[in-house]
C-alpha cells in the first residue's frame, strides 16, 4: 500500500491488486500477463498484455463478471505497427508484432474477486485467467441517529457503519475523547464487487454527566489509514437533583405596608430545566420566567398589605423525571405601625381604697406593641398585665389591664398609656382625669387670736385642686365648753392658696371660745384639731375732775401693774412646769384718756391669757 499528494494536499490511497495465474494442463497457445504484478489499488493502471502463438488477427479481453462481451478489443496497424481500435483511443496501448497486444488500464472497483482473460478473433481458444484482489479503502463512516435523546438510566441504540471496502474495516466508538469500553457488536456484509461494510452496534445507558458531550466512531482498514463518523451530542434528559431556593428583594423579611417586593426562585440542573411556579395565600400567582438551558429561574414581584402578613409564598419545580415535584417556600413578614391606643373607661371614678380596672388596647399592628402606663408622669406600668390577640391576617392587638386602687391624694391626676411597636413611633390615648370618691382629710388650725369682741382664726387644708363641688369646710366655735355652733365668718387675704384666715366677730370680751373647722362631702365629714382663746377684759378707770389727781391715781396703778405682772410671769412658770398647756400672755401698756378738763395718760392694762388646748 502506498500514497501519493495531488495539488490539493490530499492523500490518494492506491489499492492493492493480487493476481491469481489459471495455467492449462496442456500447452496453451495465448498466453495472459498482467504488470505489475502484485497487489493494485482502485484505479491504478496494469499493463495487460496478450500474447499468441501466431497473428490473432485482433485481440479481445474480458472480465469473468461478463463473459459475453469484451471491455477492449485491439487490432494492429500492419502498416504502423500500432493498435487500432475503441481501447486504443482511450487507453495506452501497444501491438508491436502481429502476436502481442497490450494495454495500460485502470483497474476499477467491479474487479475485485474477478478475473480478466483474452482470446483470439478468429479462435474460441481462451487464455489463462488472472484474477485481482482490489484493496479498497474505507472512505467514511456513520452515526445514527443523528439526534441522540436519551432519559438517564435508560438505553438507546446507537449505530456506526462504514462505506463498502476491502478489507472489512474496524470500527472503534468515542465520548469525547475517551474510548468507549462498552461492549458493542459488530456485523458485515459483502456487495457483489465483493466489498464488505461494517455494522457496530452499541446500546448506550444515559447517565447524567454525558449531557453535552459529543459521541462518535472512527473506522480503519489500512495501518495509519482511518475516518471518523459526525459527531453528534448527547442530550440525556435527567431531573434536577437539589431543592429549588428563594431569595427575597429587600432581604429584610419584615416590610412595611406598601413595599414592593421581588422574590426570585433558582434551581440549577436538570435536563430540560425544571419548570418552576409560585403559590402565595394558598393561591396560584405568575411568576416571570428567565429559565436558562442549565438554571431554572422565576421571579414574582408583589405589593405587601396586611393579606401577605404571616403568609407563605411557595415556589414548586416540576419535572418529567421526578417522582414528586420538589418546593421551597418564604414566610413573609408585613410591619403595620401601631396607630391607635384607647384607654377605658373615659370617666375614672372609684372609692378610695377601692379598685377600679382601667384597660389600653392597641389598634392590630404588626409586630404587637408595647404600652406603658403613666400616672402624672409616673410610670407604672409594672402594675398592669398585658395580653395578645391575633387576626385571620397574623396583625396583633395588645390589651393592657391595670388594677388601679383609689388613693385620696391621686384625685385630680391624670392617667394614660403609650404604645410602641417600632423604634422612636409612639402613639399615647387620652388623657383621663382620676376622680377619687374619699371622705375628706381634716384640716390644721395653726392658730387663734381673741380681741375683746372677735377672734381671727387661720387654718391649713390638704386640698389644693380638688374638683368636688360638694366639699364644704365650716368653722365652728364653743363658748364656755358648750355646744359647737356654726359661725359667720369673714375670709381675710392670705398669701397661699390653701391657707385660710378667718375673722369672727360680735364675741363677748372675758369669754372662752373654742374653735374647730368641719369638712364635710358626699362621701362623709370630719374635724380639724381644736384651739381656743379668751376674749380680752377691758377695765378702764373713771375720768376724773380735777387733774391734780391724776399723779396719785397714776402712781398707784403702775405699782399694781407691776406687781399683777411678776405673779402672772410666777403662775406661768408653774404652769409650764406642770406641762398642762400653753398660755401667751398679750399686754397694752399706754392708753390715754382725754377729758373736757385735760389729757392724761394711764396705763390701760388690757391682759389676754390665750390656751392652746392640745388634741
Amino acid at each position: 500500500m502506498s500514497y501519493f499528494h495531488n495539488k490539493e494536499g490530499r492523500n490518494i490511497l492506491f489499492f492493492l491488486v493480487h493476481f491469481t495465474f489459471f495455467i492449462p494442463s496442456s500447452k496453451a497457445s495465448i498466453t495472459l500477463t498482467v504488470s505489475p504484478s502484485g497487489p493494485v489499488e482502485v484505479n491504478q493502471t496494469v499493463t495487460i498484455r496478450c500474447t499468441f502463438e501466431s497473428n490473432p488477427i485482433a485481440a479481445l479481453f474480458y472480465t469473468t463478471e461478463n463473459p459475453s462481451t469484451s471491455f477492449c478489443d485491439l487490432t494492429k496497424n500492419i502498416s504502423a505497427n500500432v493498435c487500432i481500435g475503441d481501447c486504443a483511443s482511450k487507453y495506452t496501448t501497444a501491438c508491436p508484432t502481429d502476436e502481442i497486444y497490450s494495454m495500460v488500464y485502470p483497474v476499477p472497483r467491479g474487479w475485485n474477486g474477478r478475473g480478466v482473460y483474452c482470446r483470439g478473433l478468429i479462435s474460441n481458444e481462451r487464455c489463462n485467467q488472472v484474477n485481482f484482489s482490489v484493496t479498497v479503502s474505507v472512505t467514511s463512516v456513520t452515526l445514527t441517529p443523528a439526534q441522540i435523546t436519551v432519559d438517564a438510566g435508560k438505553q438507546i441504540t446507537l449505530t456506526c457503519q462504514t462505506d463498502y471496502c476491502n478489507p472489512a474495516a474496524n470500527i472503534t466508538w468515542y465520548k469525547a475523547s475517551a474510548v468507549l469500553t462498552t461492549p458493542t457488536t459488530d456485523t458485515t456484509d459483502t456487495d457483489s464487487n465483493g466489498l464488505i461494510r461494517t455494522t457496530s452496534v452499541l446500546q448506550y445507558t444515559g447517565v447524567a454527566g454525558d449531557n453535552g458531550q459529543q459521541v462518535y466512531c472512527r473506522a480503519t482498514n489500512r495501518p495509519e489509514k482511518n475516518v471518523e463518523s459526525n459527531k453528534n451530542t448527547l442530550d440525556v434528559r435527567y431531573p434536577p437533583s437539589t431543592d429549588p431556593v428563594i431569595t427575597a428583594s429587600p432581604p429584610e423579611l419584615q416590610y412595611s405596608n406598601g413595599t414592593r417586593v421581588t422574590l426570585t426562585c433558582q434551581l440549577p440542573g436538570g435536563n430540560p430545566v425544571a419548570t418552576l411556579s409560585w403559590r402565595c395565600k394558598s393561591t396560584g400567582v405568575a411568576g416571570t420566567n428567565q429559565s436558562t438551558s442549565t438554571i431554572s429561574v422565576s421571579v414574582l414581584s408583589l405589593v405587601m398589605d396586611s393579606s401577605y402578613n404571616n403568609q407563605q409564598c411557595t415556589c414548586t419545580a416540576t419535572h418529567r423525571l421526578l417522582t414528586s415535584p420538589k418546593s421551597r417556600s418564604m414566610s413573609l413578614n408585613v410591619f403595620f405601625s401601631v396607630t391607635s391606643v384607647t384607654l377605658t373607661p373615659n370617666q375614672i371614678t372609684v372609692d378610695a381604697g377601692k379598685q377600679i380596672t382601667l384597660t389600653c388596647q392597641t389598634d392590630y399592628c404588626n409586630p404587637a406593641a408595647n404600652i406603658t402606663w403613666y400616672k402624672a408622669s409616673t410610670d407604672v406600668t409594672s402594675e398592669a398585665a398585658s395580653s395578645t390577640v391575633t387576626d385571620s391576617n397574623g396583625l396583633v392587638r395588645t390589651t393592657s389591664v391595670l388594677q388601679y386602687t383609689g388613693v385620696a391624694e391621686d384625685s385630680g391626676q391624670q392617667v394614660y398609656c403609650r404604645a410602641m411597636n417600632k423604634k422612636g413611633q409612639i402613639v399615647e390615648s387620652r388623657r383621663h382625669t382620676l376622680n377619687i370618691r374619699f371622705t375628706p382629710l381634716a384640716p390644721r388650725i395653726e392658730y387663734v387670736v381673741c380681741k375683746s369682741t372677735f377672734a381671727t382664726i387661720t387654718w391649713t387644708t390638704p386640698y389644693t385642686a380638688y374638683n368636688d363641688v360638694k366639699l364644704q369646710e365650716t368653722l365652728q366655735y364653743s363658748e364656755q365648753s358648750k355646744i359647737y355652733v356654726n359661725v359667720t365668718n369673714e375670709q381675710l387675704n392670705s398669701t397661699k392658696t390653701n391657707r385660710y384666715n378667718q375673722k369672727v366677730a360680735m364675741l363677748k370680751p372675758g369669754t372662752e371660745y373654742t374653735f374647730r373647722v368641719l369638712t364635710s362631702n358626699r362621701y362623709g365629714f370630719t374635724f380639724s384639731n381644736t384651739m381656743s382663746c379668751v376674749t380680752d377684759s377691758e377695765r378702764l378707770e373713771e375720768n376724773y375732775q380735777g387733774c391734780d389727781k391724776g399723779q396719785i391715781i397714776g402712781g398707784t396703778l403702775g405699782g399694781f401693774a407691776f406687781f399683777f405682772i411678776l405673779a402672772m410671769c410666777f403662775f406661768i412658770l408653774y404652769k409650764h412646769r406642770q406641762g398642762k398647756g400653753t398660755f401667751c400672755l398679750l399686754f397694752k401698756y399706754i392708753h390715754e384718756i382725754t377729758t373736757i378738763f385735760c389729757k392724761y395718760t394711764f396705763i390701760r392694762l388690757n391682759i389676754t391669757s390665750i390656751r392652746i388646748k392640745d388634741n
